[in-house]
C-alpha cells in the first residue's frame, strides 16, 4: 500500500517467501509513503540467509515481515506472526503508530523490531524468540541512533515485551520510555571475534 490517503485493512493472511535466497528485496506487508493501515492477524514467513554470507549479501538482500516506510499516523500492526526473517518488523518512518501483541520467531540479520524513525509510537506486548546472535549483535528491539539517522527516534513508549534468546532485550532507546517486559537473552562469550564495528544502518531500495 504506497502512497498519501491510501488506508487499507491487512487482515487474517498467510503470506510466504523464499528470503534472501529470491536475490532481492521481500517483504510481507508494506505500508509507505504516507499509506495508512492495520496490520492484523497475518502469519508471515520468509526464509533465513542460510548459506548467503551474513554482510554484505544477506544483510543487503534480507526479506522482512512489515515494513512501515514513511507510513501515515496512526498505523497499527497487532497480533501478526512472523517467522524467519532478517527483521521481523522493520519501521523506517511512522509516527503515533501502534506496534503490539505481536509474535517474531527466528531474526538472522537485524532485530527483531528494527527502528530506524520512529515517534510517539507505543511497541507493547511483544513476544520475540530466537534473534541470532550474528556480526551486529543483533537484539529483540533496536534502534539505530539518532546520529546516524534522520529523522529523529524519540517520544515512543515500549511497554511489557518479552525477548528470549537475543544479545540483548532492548537497545538504544536513549529517547524514548521502556516500562517493564521480560528478557531473558543468551549471553554470547565469543560473539565479538566476528563483530563489524560500525556498519552503516539499513537503506531500503
Amino acid at each position: 500500500a504506497i502512497g498519501s490517503g491510501v488506508t487499507t485493512e491487512i487482515e487474517d493472511n498467510a503470506i510466504t517467501g523464499v528470503g534472501p535466497a529470491s536475490g532481492s528485496n521481500q517483504f510481507g506487508v508494506f505500508l509507505g509513503l504516507g499509506a495508512a493501515g492495520k496490520v492484523t492477524g497475518n502469519l508471515i514467513s520468509q526464509g533465513l540467509c542460510g548459506a548467503i554470507p551474513y554482510y554484505p549479501d544477506c544483510f543487503n538482500l534480507r526479506s522482512e515481515g512489515v515494513v512501515l516506510r514513511g507510513a501515515a499516523d496512526g498505523t497499527v500492526i497487532d497480533r501478526n506472526t512472523i517467522v524467519n526473517t532478517q527483521s521481523g518488523i522493520f519501521l523506517n518512518g511512522a509516527n503515533a503508530a501502534q506496534v503490539s501483541n505481536n509474535i517474531i520467531k527466528s531474526v538472522d540479520a537485524l532485530n527483531g523490531i528494527q527502528i530506524q524513525a520512529l515517534t510517539n509510537s507505543v511497541v507493547a506486548g511483544n513476544k520475540i524468540i530466537g534473534v541470532l546472535p550474528l556480526a551486529n549483535e543483533n537484539c529483540g528491539i533496536g534502534e539505530v541512533t539518532p546520529a546516524l539517522f534522520s529523522p529523529l527516534v524519540s517520544g515512543n513508549t515500549l511497554r511489557e515485551n518479552l525477548v528470549n534468546d537475543a544479545y540483548c532485550g532492548v537497545a538504544f532507546v536513549t529517547a524514548d520510555h521502556v516500562e517493564g517486559g521480560t528478557y531473558l537473552n543468551t549471553l554470547y562469550a565469543t560473539l565479538n571475534a566476528d563483530l563489524i564495528v560500525n556498519p552503516p544502518p539499513p537503506t531500503e531500495p
